[in-house]
């Protein structure tokens, strides 16, 4: 239909009007052709696209996995020798084959030649991935070439025992319980410390008491002297006794060590007592505490 309307266009019968008009109308079914096989590469291309994604979801539904412990030996069965196949090698992680001829660690690395069956020893998680096996057809040149996915376990007692951060942790607990023990001991030992002090000093006024009264008793040179330079040797800051001698009514003991025998074995003057003259001195003594705690 374009041509015949350019051969319309190339007579003369035609006026110019009629030309252009004839031209508008190639230009325009030139363009819907372009248009038309725009759209048809575009769904030609979508096809090949969906044909793409088909074999990608195809060739991953044969991929076959293997969980191998940490340590152990593992053992990769080659996929694509089949009937019509045969092995050829095995690409590992980082590009690298083996096969017949090329085998870079024996140590490491086994493999069947009829079945294709790979076996590597002393895994590591590092070696965890994907590894394919190549096939060549037998009566053609086709291959054929399939995954194993290889996944590594790991074991999770020895990874908490290896691993940086739970190890530091563990440092952390350990030194923040020491911490709160020491500082335990610590209050534990000066609670104790405070007790023993206290109850030690009401020991000390209860002894200083007994000393006064003792001296009076025993000593009996000269009571008022006795118990006003006990008090002048005490602190200020110390609760003053309750009351103190009169020296009014506090008299010297008598003593009479001329009059004793020596036979009676006393060997100090100052230890002769008058003990009733004791007594009345200690009754007056309690009257007048008691007439200073009633005040």
């Amino acid at each position: 239909m374009a041509f015949s309307k350019i051969s319309c266009l190339s007579s003369d019968d035609n006026t110019e009007e009629e030309k252009m008009l004839l031209l508008v109308s190639v230009l325009e079914d030139e363009e819907n052709l372009g248009v038309q096989r725009l759209s048809a590469m575009n769904k030609l291309l979508e096809v090949m696209l969906w044909l793409a994604a088909l074999e990608i979801v195809a060739a991953l539904s044969h991929i076959e996995v293997q969980e191998v412990p940490v340590g152990a030996t593992a053992v990769l069965p080659c996929l694509s020798n089949d009937d019509n196949h045969r092995f050829q090698f095995w690409q590992l992680i980082g590009d690298q084959v083996v096969g017949p001829g090329n085998l870079p660690n024996r140590d490491k690395y086994k493999f069947e030649v009829l079945t294709g069956t790979l076996y590597i020893r002393s895994v590591s998680t590092a070696e965890a991935g994907f590894y394919k096996c190549i096939s060549k057809g037998i009566e053609g040149s086709d291959l054929s070439i399939k995954s194993v996915e290889l996944i590594v376990k790991k074991d999770w007692d020895e990874v908490y025992e290896n691993d940086y951060e739970t190890n530091l942790f563990r440092g952390l607990v350990a030194v923040g319980s020491i911490v709160v023990l020491l500082v335990a001991g610590i209050l534990a030992f000066y609670i104790y410390r405070r007790r023993k002090g206290s109850r030690f000093g009401g020991m000390v006024s209860r002894l200083k008491t007994i000393y006064v009264f003792e001296g009076v008793v025993i000593n009996l040179l000269d009571a008022t002297l006795l118990v006003t330079d006990i008090s002048d040797e005490e602190s200020p800051d110390e609760e003053q006794p309750r009351g103190t001698y009169n020296p009014t009514t506090v008299s010297k003991a008598s003593t009479s060590s001329k009059k004793l025998p020596v036979s009676q074995g006393v060997d100090n003057a100052g230890l002769e007592v008058d003990f009733p003259q004791v007594f009345k001195a200690m009754q007056q003594q309690n009257s007048v505490d008691s007439d200073i705690n009633f005040r």
